[in-house]
């Protein structure tokens, strides 16, 4: 194992554990045993009504309820903060197993959770730490890091800083995109997923159509991506818009002043469709409460 990583795990499991060395040890060598078979992951508007009602449960302390919904909707992450207030630890330490299985990337905010403080006290959650963290740090050495920089709106390393509005910054960054995709950089969903937002971020047609193009490619490998699945559609959405056609999903909006209003929409698309590639309803996207975590992690404004 390079160096690199070996320190990686060293210093991510010191950070995420307050035992000591001879405890963290013990509770190391402990099995954890993997969570059972899941049925199908239910649609994106089912799961977007679970999760709203479970939120509902988890504001007024209903602890069974807001399992029971977010399980449901397999939001496992916020499952596992309800789980964890019933005591019922091995339940939650399942839904967290679930969560990390489905998106690594939570685990800093894990760690650091005090609705998880139930879990984190119990010897079994430094084995699945383990486990999460060697995962990590081999999913890290997969990664372009260069493109997930170069797709933030902080300063990327040559290039100028920006803000998720700033399309000129992204345009500008998008010769060395270009050339990164040309020389085979981009091998996982997650790279394509990157260069797709820088393109998207550009702001023009030709910029829609090429992240378009991009986020589809990331959905082929990973087809379980709803951060894909929005990007296709949103980017489909504003080469239509910057052609001055109506969009089909209903991404796209338009400022003036301080309204923000929707963008002409094609009545032929119907919720169905929108759901089908993680959008939320039209009539959610007109009373300005389409907000989904795909826009947020892409940098759209709240709408």
């Amino acid at each position: 194992m390079p160096a690199a990583t070996v320190l990686f795990l060293a210093l991510f499991l010191a950070a995420c554990s307050g035992k000591d060395n001879n405890a963290a040890g013990k509770a190391m060598a402990a099995a954890s045993k993997p969570p059972s078979a899941l049925p199908p992951r239910p649609g994106f508007a089912t799961r977007r009504a679970l999760i709203a009602q479970g939120r509902a449960a988890f504001a007024s302390g209903d602890w069974d309820t807001c399992t029971k919904l977010f399980e449901t909707a397999q939001s496992w992450a916020d499952a596992a903060r309800c789980v964890a207030h019933t005591r019922d630890t091995a339940r939650g330490l399942d839904d967290l197993q679930r969560a990390l299985a489905r998106n690594l990337s939570d685990l800093d905010k894990l760690c650091s959770d005090a609705d998880l403080a139930p879990l984190q006290r119990d010897p079994r959650w430094q084995p699945i730490l383990a486990d999460a963290t060697t995962k990590l740090a081999a999913y890290r050495g997969t990664v372009n890091v260069e493109l997930e920089q170069l797709a933030r709106a902080e300063d990327a390393p040559g290039q100028p800083p920006a803000h998720p509005a700033d399309a000129h910054v992204f345009a500008a960054r998008l010769p060395r995109v270009a050339a990164i995709l040309t020389a085979g950089g981009a091998t996982i969903a997650d790279d394509y997923l990157q260069a797709a937002m820088i393109y998207y971020r550009a702001d023009t047609a030709a910029g829609a159509a090429r992240a378009h193009e991009l986020a589809l490619t990331a959905l082929e490998h990973d087809p379980d991506s709803d951060v894909a699945r929005w990007l296709a559609a949103a980017s489909e959405d504003r080469r239509l818009k910057h052609e001055g056609k109506p969009q089909k999903y209903g991404t796209q909006f338009v400022t003036s002043g301080d309204k923000r209003d929707l963008w002409n929409v094609d009545p032929s698309v119907d919720d169905a469709e929108r759901a089908r590639w993680s959008v939320p309803s039209l009539a959610e996207a007109i009373a300005g409460d389409a907000e989904t975590a795909a826009a947020l992690r892409i940098g759209e404004p709240a709408l």
